[in-house]
């Protein structure tokens, strides 16, 4: 499950936000102080507190204003997440009777709820209520008489689970309501007061965590494997904590915590999370739910206010395992470097109003713009701890694209940075690569003015083996080289280069598969030696292909495109580019060492 869009109306400081999309993964909102993160925080939790309607600057104070709040969503959710909303809230003999009909009406195989749309509104004593002509779900399908939830038809599925005969449609939708909510944690940067709790056989957290030492003892008790996962995962973001526990002391669970150093059998020397710093319960927490329960949406208010930069760095990383969409509120540079986030929003106050400014994080004059209002720059956003230096502005590019077809995003804190950009020596013959290595090396090891150099990687050029070997000893290991020639190699496959060739040849032109196989093969056979995909001249080749076959009306641009090509093969033909993708997955290994 998780939120895919969010509408805020007359709440706090919004007047309407309009629909503001989110996606799975990192979900990332910035602002100013005082400018509306937590209203739109509380909104995205969807557990509201007391009624606060905007105030208006054209509605003078004297006259009324309209009471009601109103939230407008939808969750993304699967048929059985329903079905698991239901059972929540109407125990086990629902399921039991759910069951039942499932095996008497089969679900078709097509017919999977993808949606749950829904509007929360505020009445006059401010309570918080669905607003019943505000639901809509296709294709999830509630007759009229609230007896059906399925499929309508019409939307390809028979209607089944005729077990709510007793539900008006306003109900129904209150018992689903109340079973998705529970899937919504909001973890606010305050000290959470959960530190005991009555005996209870819990095993899900409730969503203001109340109940987090009766989870958690049952975790303890149960689930030795969880358990040294969950204290191995709590060590690894508070390294002062060695050992959690949640004994029944005295009729209730209480959370006590086992210092580093201490013997773990000296429960008199433990102390309880209500002697902690402020950050440990909510990392208790945290980690619980996104270890133990189904894909659910975990929202943190400024985790870097209670917890210092690295272990904030380090709780993401261990969040970014697991199958859950996170929304976090930040000032952090560091948060938001180190997340890759899939959306990133400002929260702007403007003209006696909260406004929501989506931002397109790969255009970067919209990035510098909207970031200046928060005092973030570019160069602080895409701050890493560790560079691995490549030859230019083509690998800077390309290199991440391959590590995140492999393996879904960029290490937490690592980067690929181009040691020779177009404009760099201001026109000037460009120093040889040698020299250029030697100045980066200084300038990283000068008290941090630089990242740390994790690798450096060139293109093998024409250099011999004993060049090589001599510059890789110098710079003792971080020094790689391409095992062909240069990136370009990697692109001279006929399929890739006829299918971008086309989209900017000028009509007429013959840039078909044949053409590019036929002109690859009469340059193989000018070649004269074995060897000819890994020690051409890549990039020439490339040139003299695009100019002579689109009849000079496409000149070869290094950067962009390379770039679509190597989109083209990871999209299409993947294994081609197999031997780099091992190349490169080798520069961002903590301890990479040359070895081609």
């Amino acid at each position: 499950m998780h939120i895919e869009r969010l509408r805020v109306l007359n709440y706090k400081s919004f007047r309407d936000s309009g629909f503001i999309e989110f996606r799975p993964g990192f979900n990332v909102i910035v602002g100013q102080n005082n400018a509306g993160k937590t209203a739109l925080l509380e909104a995205l939790g969807l557990h509201m507190g007391e009624s606060k309607p905007h105030r208006r600057l054209d509605v003078r104070a004297d006259q009324p204003i309209d009471p009601h709040c109103l939230f407008e969503f939808d969750l993304n959710v699967t048929g059985d997440e329903v079905l698991e909303a239901f059972v929540s809230v109407q125990g086990y003999a629902t399921r039991q009777a759910l069951e039942e009909q499932k095996q008497s009406v089969p679900l078709p195989a097509e017919a999977t709820i993808d949606r749950f749309s829904c509007a929360m509104q505020t009445n006059r004593g401010g309570a918080w209520h669905p607003k019943p002509d505000g639901v809509s779900h296709p294709p999830l399908y509630l007759n009229p008489h609230g007896k059906v939830i399925g499929y309508d038809e019409a939307q390809k599925g028979a209607p089944v689970f005729h077990a709510f005969s007793d539900y008006s449609r306003a109900d129904l939708v209150s018992t689903l309501w109340n079973g998705m909510s529970e899937r919504l944690y909001v973890f606010k940067a305050e000290r959470m007061n959960v530190s005991k709790y009555h005996l209870a056989d819990d095993r899900v957290l409730k969503p203001n965590a109340e109940n987090l030492p009766s989870v958690l003892a049952n975790l303890f008790n149960n689930k030795p494997g969880a358990t040294r996962r969950f204290n191995k995962e709590v060590s690894e973001v508070l390294p002062s904590i060695q050992l959690v526990q949640s004994p029944n002391i005295s009729g209730s669970y209480h959370i006590r915590i086992q210092n580093r150093g201490i013997d773990p059998d000296r429960n008199d020397l433990a102390h309880g999370l209500e002697d902690c710093g402020a950050g440990v319960g909510q990392v208790l927490a945290i980690l619980y739910v996104a270890m133990t329960m189904p894909p659910s949406v975990i929202i943190i208010d400024e985790p870097n206010s209670f917890l210092h930069p690295g272990a904030a760095k380090k709780l993401l990383q261990i969040l970014a395992q697991y199958d859950h969409q996170y929304i976090i509120s930040t000032h952090s540079t560091d948060i938001i470097a180190s997340v890759a986030p899939s959306t990133l929003h400002l929260v702007k106050w403007a003209d006696g109003e909260s406004k929501v400014i989506p931002i397109n994080i790969e255009d970067l004059d919209d990035l510098r713009l909207v970031l200046s209002e928060v005092g973030i720059g570019l160069s602080d956003m895409f701050a890493a701890d560790r560079v691995v230096w490549v030859e230019g502005k083509t690998e800077e590019l390309c290199f991440p694209l391959l590590v995140k077809a492999q393996r879904g995003n960029m290490p937490i804190g690592k980067s690929f940075i181009g040691l020779r950009n177009t404009g760099e020596f201001d026109g000037k013959k460009v120093p040889p690569a040698e020299q250029i290595l030697e100045l980066y090396e200084k300038l990283g090891n000068a008290n941090g003015v630089m990242p740390n150099a994790l690798a450096f990687s060139l293109d093998r050029e024409e250099r011999t083996e004993a060049k090589i070997a001599g510059l890789r000893h110098r710079f003792k290991g971080k020094l790689h080289f391409l095992p062909r020639r240069c990136y370009e190699n990697y692109l001279l496959d006929v399929d890739a280069i006829s299918g971008v060739l086309s989209k900017y040849a000028a009509e007429g032109t013959n840039t078909s598969i044949n053409a590019v196989s036929a002109f690859l093969a009469n340059e193989s056979n000018k070649f004269g030696t074995e060897g000819f995909v890994a020690r051409i001249d890549g990039a020439k080749l490339l040139e003299s292909l695009f100019s002579e076959l689109s009849e000079t009306t496409v000149a070869f641009d290094k950067v962009r495109h390379s770039v679509e090509l190597t989109k083209w093969l990871l999209e299409n033909k993947p294994a081609v580019l197999e031997e780099l993708t091992n190349y490169v997955l080798t520069l961002i290994e903590r301890n990479a060492v040359a070895q081609v």
